[in-house]
């Protein structure tokens, strides 16, 4: 739990975070943090939960945007997906920055989740 204060001032300073994101935002670092199903380095945080036959990616944060550090957590993270395992991921519509990030690493739109959110996956016939 060393890195928990780390981790939150990323998001903190992050705007699509911001609001009642943030109240809830320490427990589930807690949390996550615990389960070891997360990567942090170079001030870059991913999460996620195996759902058996798929990857849910939870949280993914660079506090350094454009200058790699983000995408080398997240191709790590990527390389340590079994190849039969597809991940899905849910992100807001408005973030279109992390929308085009996602899409250059091989996801797509799966659907609309609400008005806010879409999902987009990859599926592990696609590498």
């Amino acid at each position: 739990m060393e890195n928990l204060e780390e981790i939150y001032a990323i998001f903190k300073t992050k705007e699509v975070f911001k609001g009642g994101y943030l109240r809830f935002l320490k427990n589930d670092l807690r949390k996550e943090l615990k389960s070891g199903n997360f990567i942090y380095k170079d001030g870059a945080y991913i999460s996620w939960i195996d759902k058996g036959n798929y990857i849910k990616l939870k949280k993914f944060v660079s506090l350094y945007e454009g200058q790699g550090y983000g995408l080398s957590v997240f191709r790590e993270f990527m390389n340590s997906v079994p190849g039969d395992k597809d991940v899905y991921l849910k992100v807001l519509k408005t973030n279109q920055r992390a929308i085009d990030f996602y899409e250059r690493n091989s996801f797509v739109c799966m659907f609309d989740y609400d008005k806010y959110y879409q999902y987009l996956f990859r599926r592990s016939f696609l590498l």
